[in-house]
């Protein structure tokens, strides 16, 4: 019992220091110029169904979600750097790609890592020559739910 308790403790620490490392992207081009940042937290969520949606599963799934967070750059030079440091970011922490489609020189990534405790994070990466689109998605909803949703 008290090696599963260390063990338990070294994972949630460990899930801790990542979600750091991916807050700190978020946190070190927040106020650069052309950057826009929407972070849409837990409390806003469970907002949602009480929204008139009509659909049941989208209701459900805002219940199961943590935060959304998006990160969006249309200036060239910045995109770059921001493209590179969550590209890093990305192979370190076993990011695993779900689809990726291209089209020209716009390319679409989809992504996913197990946080364990029943909770997983989805990304969203949009890159063109110019600009990045960053949508990060995590909660206790799994890809197969997540794959029902009826927008």
């Amino acid at each position: 019992m008290k090696r599963f308790t260390i063990f338990a403790l070294i994972v949630a620490i460990a899930i801790a220091f990542t979600a750091q490392a991916q807050d700190a992207i978020f946190k070190k081009y927040a106020s650069e110029d052309g950057v826009t940042l929407v972070n849409i937290s837990k409390n806003m969520l469970r907002l949602m169904p009480k929204l008139k949606t009509g659909n049941k599963k989208v209701k459900e799934a805002a219940n199961k979600l943590d935060h959304i967070r998006v990160l969006s750059c249309d200036k060239k030079k910045t995109a770059g750097k921001i493209k590179k440091d969550v590209l890093n970011y990305f192979k370190k922490n076993n990011y695993e790609e779900v689809v990726s489609t291209r089209e020209g020189k716009e390319l679409v990534q989809i992504l996913q890592r197990d946080l364990g405790g029943g909770k997983f994070e989805y990304v969203i990466l949009n890159t063109t020559q110019n600009e990045i689109n960053l949508v990060n998605i995590t909660g206790a909803l799994t890809l197969d739910e997540a794959r029902e949703l009826d927008f």
